[in-house]
């Protein structure tokens, strides 16, 4: 059985897409520093270590996205298009 690598707590200047990827989604979420967030962050270095089997690297990806979607939860949303358009139409229904 392979042996766990280290998995650094702190932002790693080699940090691989995936990694980086989660960190910047999570900071424009405001979940960066938040305990689901670490988890997030965890889990993200230990599937981007590669240090595991292919049935181990299933089951840590769908952990990961459980846990994403854990850390997500209550995030402010970004306005789209669509927001955009209903703020404008309410304005012109009230008048502003």
């Amino acid at each position: 059985m392979p042996k766990p690598a280290a998995v650094p707590d702190g932002p790693v200047s080699d940090e691989v897409p995936l990694v980086t990827t989660y960190r910047s989604q999570l900071e424009r979420a405001e979940r960066l520093d938040s305990p689901e967030g670490a988890h997030v962050l965890h889990l993200a270095n230990l599937f981007a270590n590669g240090q595991h089997t292919a049935a181990g690297a299933a089951s840590l990806s769908k952990e990961l996205r459980a846990a994403m979607e854990m850390a997500m939860r209550g995030a402010p949303k970004a306005a789209d298009a669509l927001d955009d358009l209903a703020r404008r139409r309410r304005m012109k229904a009230s008048g502003a």
